[in-house]
């Protein structure tokens, strides 16, 4: 819904729509999914995990789970070479799972798992070799797997990386004007715009929670950190709220695109009335609930 609003901020594109080629406003959807569908497409297809690490929901076991992540580091460390491995969350019901969180202790040479609950389980694991974590040292699984990788380095340590792909090329601003840069010469300027854009969207949304991208691979491949606005309990509201704003910013532009114009209320008035004051009253009502 993002990629189509971002889309339908271009009049022409919207103009193509009305003449019965959805394509412009379609590559909008189809750009800002792509990087992470050529991450999972990648992972899943290509680079399979090694090591499978999943707790069992009757009686999740979080000495279990760090005695496991401890063997991955070592035996990278012992073999000399890399190791994929996945921890899948506890699920507990049709849409609920138990979330627990990992720590990655380098200097204690340790790892930590705590599962929440009424009564929070806690497990520490040493690792019997160095290792240092890519750009976070706590981790926290909720709803979806989180793939890890470790790679030997230098005196002996081990580098362990976190969601892997998002330090290379998927989710580059470069890669995204090289997108841009294609499209236009396919389907013209309107369309490279539309999905460099898109693409450059998703890239910064990602980067207001933890993962963080490497950002300018493939002239700088370091990592760098999510901006942490976003918290993995807040994932629901923020999406909800992005949703709504989106489908406000697509009527308004279908809105001013129509002629004759639809006499109503400004884009700008749309997005303030329709979207921001209401998210504020929203927020503000549930954060003196929680506080009752």
């Amino acid at each position: 819904m993002l990629g189509i609003a971002w889309a339908s901020c271009w009049p022409s594109a919207v103009q193509s729509a009305r003449d019965n080629n959805p394509i412009p406003i379609l590559l909008g959807a189809f750009f800002i999914m792509l990087p992470d569908t050529l991450d999972h497409w990648v992972s899943q297809y290509l680079r399979k995990p090694g090591i499978h690490i999943v707790p069992p929901p009757e009686a999740p076991e979080p000495h279990m789970i760090a005695a496991a992540l401890a063997h991955a580091v070592s035996q990278s460390h012992h073999t000399g070479r890399h190791l994929r491995f996945v921890c899948y969350p506890i699920p507990v019901g049709t849409d609920q799972w138990t979330p627990y969180t990992i720590h990655f202790d380098s200097a204690n040479q340790s790892i930590s798992v705590l599962i929440a609950g009424s009564i929070p389980d806690n497990a520490t694991e040493p690792v019997s070799t160095g290792f240092i974590p890519d750009h976070t040292t706590k981790i926290f699984i909720h709803a979806y797997p989180v793939v890890f990788q470790t790679e030997p380095i230098t005196n002996g340590r081990v580098s362990i990386k976190i969601m892997p792909w998002q330090q290379q090329w998927t989710h580059s601003l470069i890669t995204a004007l090289a997108i841009s840069a294609l499209t236009t010469t396919v389907l013209g300027w309107t369309a490279g715009i539309i999905a460099g854009g898109a693409y450059t969207w998703h890239i910064f949304t990602d980067q207001w929670g933890f993962t963080g991208s490497a950002l300018f691979w493939p002239f700088n491949q370091k990592r760098y950190s999510g901006l942490q606005w976003i918290k993995p309990h807040q994932s629901q509201t923020v999406n909800c709220s992005m949703l709504w704003l989106a489908i406000l910013l697509i009527s308004g532009n279908i809105m001013d695109a129509t002629s004759p114009a639809i006499e109503g209320l400004s884009l700008l008035q749309l997005l303030l009335f329709g979207g921001a004051i209401p998210l504020v009253i929203l927020r503000r009502f549930r954060l003196h609930r929680v506080n009752l």
